[in-house]
């Protein structure tokens, strides 16, 4: 067993099993990981087990669950994947990391504007550099008309 999984080895031991302290060893039945990668598939024999299964990236990270819904999404039906899967980006892909930085640039202008409008409603005097609030609106109506199609 590699990793900390203290409830897990607890379990196994109370149920019988006995540990094979040397991770690299052949010899067991069950190989519990960290990561699949600590997993010879080729050399497992056909009673040996593990919590990993061979090519699974698609279901067990982020990334490959975004690359599965957004590729194979339409052969099953016509829902858009961003209405049930929260957003998401792959920063190993050039567009992505561009749609992640467009989105980071128009919530911090959002927030920025939240909080000056919050501090106007309470009658607190502001001062703001007025370069400042002509970014964080020209960076929010270029999301406007993006929205509208324009």
């Amino acid at each position: 067993m590699s990793g900390w999984y203290p409830s897990i080895r607890h379990e196994l031991q109370r149920r019988g099993w006995i540990e094979n302290e040397d991770r690299g060893s052949p010899y067991f039945d069950l190989k519990w990981t960290l990561s699949s990668t600590e997993v010879k598939y080729e050399k497992l024999k056909p009673w040996q087990k593990t919590n990993h299964y061979k090519r699974n990236s698609c279901l067990t990270t982020k990334t490959g669950l975004l690359h599965c819904i957004r590729n194979n999404m339409r052969f099953f039906t016509d829902i858009d994947g961003s209405t049930f899967f929260p957003r998401a980006y792959d920063l190993s892909k050039a567009t992505d990391m561009q749609d992640f930085l467009d989105d980071y640039r128009i919530l911090e202008a959002e927030i920025c504007l939240k909080d000056l409008l919050s501090i106007s409603q309470n009658k607190q005097q502001i001062f703001i550099n007025p370069g400042v609030l002509c970014i964080l609106l020209t960076v929010l109506r270029r999301r406007c008309r993006a929205l509208d199609g324009s």
